[in-house]
């Protein structure tokens, strides 16, 4: 068989009688795929798909773990501390005891000599 060009897909082997083409070759060893595998061929070759994916991932991993991201409910504000600078979340208390849910310090209200306002954690609580 003489050799043709690349120009279409039937690439040749110049071998002599018996040997079949390369791409024969290839579509008789490939493994017949499901159309489950096909999909996912495509979709983890589309960029925009796999960090949709990674993004969502992230978003359910929040949802399962948001105890212990925002332990604290929506009623448990003091509106009296509304101005209160944003405060240091803990997991190490004074003692230097750890624990597994972060917590806050609860803080007093005073004035410097400058008459600006401060506000020092309790850490008594």
């Amino acid at each position: 068989m003489p050799r043709t060009d690349n120009t279409d897909n039937n690439v040749e082997t110049s071998r002599g009688a018996g040997h079949e083409t390369i791409r024969e070759l290839s579509l008789q060893e490939r493994k017949p795929r499901s159309p489950w595998e096909i999909a996912w061929v495509k979709l983890v070759r589309h960029r925009l798909a796999v960090s949709a994916g990674i993004i969502l991932i992230v978003l359910y991993a929040l949802a399962l773990f948001a105890d212990f991201i925002a332990p604290y409910g929506f009623d448990s504000e003091d509106r009296t501390k509304s101005y209160l600078p944003p405060v240091r979340v803990r997991m190490v208390d004074a003692q230097g005891d750890f624990h597994w849910r972060p917590f806050i310090y609860d803080s007093k209200f005073q004035f410097d000599e400058y008459y600006r306002r401060e506000y020092p954690p309790d850490k008594t609580k």
